[in-house]
């Protein structure tokens, strides 16, 4: 419901990303959440499965394995080391 990825590499408009946000609440969530039930606990388990992926302590190990080490052209040791 909420795209995170958007905002990622540019400068973030406060007032116009909270106005956005709302009315995705107004018009999506608070219906759902009042009025499907089960729609509502569907998208609360794949929101929960989703963003756990993204949090995985593999994963942060390999982010940052490719970012100091492979990112470097396999130089990254060397230059951390020197």
């Amino acid at each position: 419901m909420v795209d995170w990825s958007r905002t990622a590499g540019r400068e973030v408009n406060s007032a116009k990303e909270a106005c956005e946000l709302y009315q995705k609440l107004r018009r999506t969530s608070v219906p759902m959440y009042y009025q499907s039930r089960d729609r509502w606990i569907d998208v609360m388990r794949y929101t929960m499965v989703f963003t756990a992926s993204l949090f995985d302590t593999h994963r942060k190990v390999q982010q940052y394995a490719a970012n100091v080490y492979v990112g470097h052209g396999g130089h990254g040791c060397r230059v951390m080391c020197a």
